[in-house]
C-alpha cells in the first residue's frame, strides 16, 4: 500500500537508506489488519509524517523509534473480541433525547504554545486511540436499550471549520461519538456524552496531547496518575458505577418547579456564539476571598443576577424562581477509575424577587451549595436515578424512544441554566512548559439559552459561556460583575451568528 509519489519523494531525501523506511512500512502495513479503506489511510498517515520528519531534519533511527510498531499493539486487528459495553445510569437517557436538530455535546480543549501540525496529531490519535477501547465505539440499537459496540476503522483529526459542539451523525453504524479536532495552537476533542463526562475528556485529552508532543520530539515521560498508551485498559476504567453506590432513602425529584429562563432571540445556527473570559487565577481566588466566598460561589451569584438582567416578559408571581444547576464530580466521594458518566447535579434555587443584595445572594448560594454538594444529597438523586433505570429497564427501546423528546424539555424547564466547573487541571510535569492553557465548552440544550462552564490550568482561569441567543445581556452583567470585583479580564471567543 505504499504510494509510488511517497517512494519518489522518499529517494529525493535518503537514496541510499530508503529501503530501511520501505521495509517499516511494509511491515507496518502487514501488521494492519482492518478493512482495505481504512488501512489505507493509516498507511498515507505514515507516509506524510514520514516526509515531515525528513524535512525537519529528524533522522532515520529516530525516526523508527518515534513510529516503533509497538505503539500500534494488537488494536489495528480486524476483529476484536468482547467489545461492546452497556451505558451507564446517566449516558442511557442521551440517546434518547437526542433529536434531529439537538444532543448532548461538550467540548475540552488544550492550547498548546506551538502551532499544531496536523499530520503528527493525527498519527498521535491512531496511537492513542487503543489505549481507549471504550471510545473507539459507535452506537447501537438494542431491545430496550442502546450500547456501543467496538468499531475497526481510523479515526480521524480534523480542522475546526464549523461551530463548536455540533451535531453528531451517530445514528450510522461506522460513525463514532466523539471527534478530535484542532485550529492553530488548540487540540480540542468533543464527545457526545454517551461516552463519557469531563473527568474522563480530560484524561483522553491529555494522553493524546502528550503522544502528539512526544511524537513531536519533546521528552514525555511516564508519571503516576496518567494514563499511558502502552497500558492494557483495564474493567474498572468503563465499569458503570451507578449501582455501587450507597443506597438513599431520602427521596429526590426530576421534574421539579419550572425556573424562569434566559430571555433572547434564539438563532438557526447553535451555538450561536461562545465567549471566553480569561482571568489570573490567583488575582480571582483572592478577590472572592475578600468577600468570604469560593470562586464558584462568586461565578455563580454572578450568574443569578446574569439571569435576571435578562428576564423582560416572563411573568413573574411571588413565588417565582430561578435555579442554576451544577454537576458535581461524583469520583470525589466513591473510588472509582471510571471513565464513563458518573456526575451528579446539586440544583441551586433563588426566589426571583430575593435576588437584589448582592452579598445576602453570595451567602444564600454559599449555603445552599454546602447543602447541595454533599455526599448524603447528591446520594439521594443517585438512587432515584437507580431506582427509575430499573423500573424502564423492560420498556422496550421504541416506546422509551417515542416518549423521552416529551419528557427531557420539562426536566429543562425546572432550570435556567447550568454552571460546570473542571476545577484545577492537571498535566504530568514534563508536559507543563508545553501547554498554555485549557478551556471547556457545554453544548447548547433544548431550552436553555446559555451554558456556563470554567477550569483553571497554572496561573489562568477560563470562564465559557455558550450562548444560543443573539442578545448579550447575560454575559455583560456577569462581566461588570467581574470588574466590579477588581478582576482583570480578557476577551475572546467566535463570532457572533
Amino acid at each position: 500500500m505504499i504510494t509510488k509519489k511517497f517512494k519518489k519523494l522518499l529517494n529525493r531525501w535518503v537514496k541510499d537508506d530508503d529501503k530501511i523506511i520501505l521495509d517499516f512500512l511494509e511491515e507496518t502495513s502487514e501488521k494492519i489488519k482492518i478493512a482495505r479503506y481504512y488501512k489505507k489511510g493509516i498507511m498515507k498517515d505514515y507516509e506524510q509524517i514520514i516526509l515531515y520528519y525528513l524535512n525537519h531534519g529528524v533522522s532515520i533511527d529516530e525516526i523508527l523509534n518515534r513510529l516503533n510498531l509497538e505503539k500500534l499493539n494488537s488494536f489495528y486487528q480486524y476483529k476484536r473480541i468482547n467489545d461492546w459495553y452497556p451505558l451507564d445510569h446517566a449516558a442511557k437517557s442521551y440517546p434518547l433525547a437526542m433529536s434531529a436538530k439537538w444532543m448532548s455535546i461538550f467540548r475540552v480543549s488544550m492550547y498548546l504554545n506551538e502551532r499544531v501540525i496536523p499530520k503528527v496529531l493525527q498519527m498521535a490519535l491512531n496511537f492513542t486511540i487503543k489505549r481507549f477501547p471504550y471510545f473507539a465505539t459507535a452506537v447501537r440499537y438494542g431491545f430496550f436499550w442502546h450500547y456501543i459496540d467496538g468499531i475497526k476503522r481510523r479515526f480521524k483529526v480534523e480542522k475546526e471549520e464549523s461551530v463548536p459542539c455540533g451535531y453528531m451523525d451517530v445514528a450510522h453504524g461506522i460513525h463514532a461519538s466523539f471527534r478530535v479536532l484542532y485550529y492553530k495552537n488548540r487540540i480540542s476533542v468533543e464527545f457526545f456524552h454517551i461516552l463519557t463526562d469531563g473527568s474522563g475528556a480530560l484524561i483522553f485529552l491529555e494522553t493524546l496531547a502528550g503522544e502528539y508532543l512526544r511524537l513531536m520530539g519533546k521528552e514525555i515521560t511516564r508519571e503516576v496518575g496518567f494514563f499511558d498508551i502502552h497500558e492494557e485498559a483495564q474493567e474498572t476504567e468503563f465499569e458503570n458505577y451507578f449501582p455501587k453506590t450507597d443506597k438513599s432513602s431520602g427521596k429526590a425529584s426530576f421534574v421539579e418547579k419550572p425556573s424562569l429562563q434566559i430571555e433572547g432571540t434564539r438563532t438557526l445556527v447553535q451555538p450561536s456564539q461562545i465567549i471566553n473570559f480569561e482571568m489570573n487565577f490567583n488575582e480571582l481566588k483572592t478577590k472572592c476571598k475578600e468577600h468570604g466566598a469560593t470562586v464558584s460561589v462568586m461565578i455563580l451569584t454572578m450568574m443569578f443576577f446574569a439571569v435576571k438582567a435578562t428576564i423582560k416578559k416572563q411573568k413573574i408571581k411571588d413565588d417565582s424562581t430561578i435555579q442554576i444547576q451544577v454537576p458535581v464530580n461524583m469520583r470525589k466521594y466513591y473510588p472509582t477509575r471510571t471513565l464513563k458518566n458518573f456526575s451528579m447535579v446539586a440544583g441551586i434555587r433563588i426566589r426571583y424577587h430575593d435576588i437584589n443584595n448582592f452579598d445576602e445572594v453570595l451567602k444564600e448560594v454559599d449555603n445552599q451549595l454546602k447543602i447541595r454538594n454533599t455526599k448524603e444529597e447528591l446520594d439521594k438523586i443517585m438512587t432515584k436515578t437507580n431506582l427509575l433505570i430499573d423500573r424502564l429497564k423492560y420498556v422496550p427501546l421504541f416506546l422509551k424512544s417515542l416518549v423521552m423528546p416529551f419528557i427531557y424539555p420539562n426536566v429543562e424547564k425546572s432550570y435556567a441554566t447550568c454552571f460546570s466547573n473542571l476545577g484545577v487541571i492537571k498535566v504530568r510535569k514534563s508536559m507543563e512548559s508545553y501547554v498554555d492553557k485549557y478551556d471547556c465548552v457545554l453544548g447548547t440544550l433544548v431550552l436553555n439559552n446559555a451554558a456556563v462552564s470554567m477550569n483553571t490550568y497554572k496561573d489562568k482561569s477560563i470562564l465559557s459561556i455558550n450562548k444560543a441567543i443573539k442578545e448579550n445581556t447575560f454575559e455583560e452583567t456577569i462581566l461588570k460583575h467581574l470588574i466590579d470585583l477588581g478582576v482583570n479580564v480578557d476577551i475572546y471567543g467566535s463570532k457572533e451568528r
